[in-house]
Order: structure tokens, then sequence, then C-alpha cells
């Protein structure tokens, strides 16, 4: 448990299990989510600009909400989104599948607990002869 101040409305809030803005502020970007995903889904070839304007939404919080993986952008706006990773166009996330699937596969190594018998470390018995 954290407190912090509310990037949104600066307001002190106790922060549970990281959450970046206050409870009010929270509500509110639930409710900016859905009118901007309802508007997505009524205008499926809708631009950035087109959606900023006709929901009043700022393109900071669509981003983020694009950025989050939250909300999956159409084809002609993924020039818009690249991967964090290689810049390759990317639709939703800070990441392209094939650079995602690589950091796991990596962090899932840098996990694993290391291999006595790969390690090139010697082992003495237990000291029983």
């Amino acid at each position: 448990m954290e407190i912090k101040n509310c990037p949104r409305c600066g307001k002190m809030f106790t922060s549970i299990g990281g959450k970046m803005v206050c409870p009010n502020c929270e509500k509110a970007e639930d409710e900016d989510f859905k009118t901007v995903k309802e508007f997505i889904a009524e205008h499926r070839e809708a631009n950035l600009d087109m959606i900023v304007k006709e929901t009043g939404i700022p393109l900071k919080r669509i981003t983020k909400f694009i950025r989050e993986g939250r909300l999956e952008i159409s084809k002609g706006l993924q020039d818009s989104f690249r991967c964090g990773s290689c810049g390759a166009p990317i639709a939703t996330g800070k990441f392209c599948e094939k650079c995602f699937v690589s950091m796991k596969t990596e962090l899932a190594d840098a996990l694993r607990p290391a291999d006595p018998e790969r390690s090139g470390k010697m082992h003495l018995g237990s000291g029983r002869r």
C-alpha cells in the first residue's frame, strides 16, 4: 500500500495493487474507455483524430488504452504505433507478438534454476568413501 498523487486530478489516494489513478478517476477512465470502445465498434474505419473529435476523449488517454492492450486499432492505423523493441507496426500493447514471445522466453530462461550438469562447475560428492 502506498500514498500517491493522482496524475489526473492531483488528489492524494492510497494505491493498492499498483493503481495509477485515484478511485474517482479510475471510474472516469473506465467510462472514457467504454465511450471510445463503443465509438470504434460503430465506426471501424475511424482514425485517431476522428475518435478524439467525436468522443471528446484526449489522444493521450486513447493512446494509453492502446498501450495497455485494452484497445486494438484498425490495420490502417497500425503505422501510428510501433513495437518498442523492433519498431514493427502493432495494433495494441507496447511490443509486437514476435518480440513479446522472445522477451517472455528470455525471462523464463533467466528465472529457470541453473542446471548443475550444464554449469561447467565441478561438483564434489558427499565426501563418503
